[in-house]
């Protein structure tokens, strides 16, 4: 689901779009930082972008990409979403 950006004193954190997922899945599919994912590393930013083609009906779930507030550049990804039987809201990040 889309959000506002929530703005740091450092960083941004913008809604993931579609836009994103070449970088998202650079991060994610990378060998060394991929395998402390729980989902396997995407091959491509077109496989993220068939996962993630109905963002915008998420209802327990907001993936960002992390901007560098200086320079505009992503600098890397974190969600918030409900987790468990109890459905607690968690917080994965990878930056």
């Amino acid at each position: 689901m889309k959000t506002k950006d929530i703005v740091t004193e450092r960083m941004i954190l913008k809604s993931m779009t579609l836009d994103d997922c070449d970088f998202a899945a650079s991060l994610w599919g990378d060998p060394e930082t991929g395998k402390y994912l729980n989902n396997p590393p995407y091959k491509n930013g077109d496989e993220l972008r068939e996962l993630i083609s109905d963002i915008d009906d998420w209802q327990e779930e907001y993936p960002f990409i992390a901007y560098d507030k200086v320079t505009n550049k992503p600098i890397g990804t974190c969600s918030i979403a409900t987790e468990g039987p109890e459905g607690e809201w968690g917080v994965d990040m990878m930056l």
